[in-house]
């Protein structure tokens, strides 16, 4: 049993020489095959001069149209979206703004809804801590947005502004009564 394991680990130590052996021999050199190239078809071009009708189409009307590009009425790709996104009334005074313009109007947070005694309006939380009352009518937020309806539940903001395709889109932002705790 002892000799049967001696002669198979000779014959393992054998093998893995001659195979170290061959693997280590010299490289023969690699020649690369080029990749066969086809033979461009020889076209006969018709012998018919510029301009002249051959069975009722022109030889400029067969030769492809010269591709240009035109960039009128096309906006600039490397113009990031969030610049491009502007108020429709641009020409407003900046200085003429209200308090109740200097932040979004996501920002506001709704403390109080009064509804009932005459004309509805709601009371928001800036985030700067004021407060202020604000009616049906009233801007509010940087995009100049418009109050356009109070419920019991909170209030609509109308925002218009105009997209990178300068076209005029409307923004509805509803800003709800937070639900009440503990009742």
């Amino acid at each position: 049993m002892m000799k049967a394991q001696r002669n198979l680990s000779k014959w393992f130590v054998i093998s893995c020489g001659l195979t170290v052996l061959v693997a280590c021999g010299e490289e023969t050199p690699v020649t690369p095959v080029a990749p066969a190239k086809p033979q461009p078809r020889k076209v006969e071009a018709a012998k018919v001069a510029p301009g002249s009708v051959e069975g009722g189409v022109t030889v400029m009307d067969a030769l492809p149209p010269k591709y240009t590009f035109v960039t009128e009425n096309r906006r600039d790709p490397f113009q990031p979206f969030i610049l491009i996104k502007r108020p429709v009334d641009a020409d407003a005074d900046l200085s003429a703004q209200t308090p109740l313009q200097q932040y979004e109007t996501m920002q506001y947070k709704l403390s109080a809804v009064i509804v009932g005694y005459g004309q509805p309006m709601v009371m928001v939380i800036a985030p700067d801590g004021k407060s202020y009352v604000v009616r049906k009518g009233m801007k509010i937020g940087k995009n100049g947005g418009t109050v356009i309806q109070i419920n019991k539940e909170g209030f609509l903001v109308e925002e218009k502004y105009r997209d990178f395709t300068d076209v005029v889109r409307t923004n509805i932002l509803e800003i709800k009564l937070p639900k009440r705790e503990g009742v």
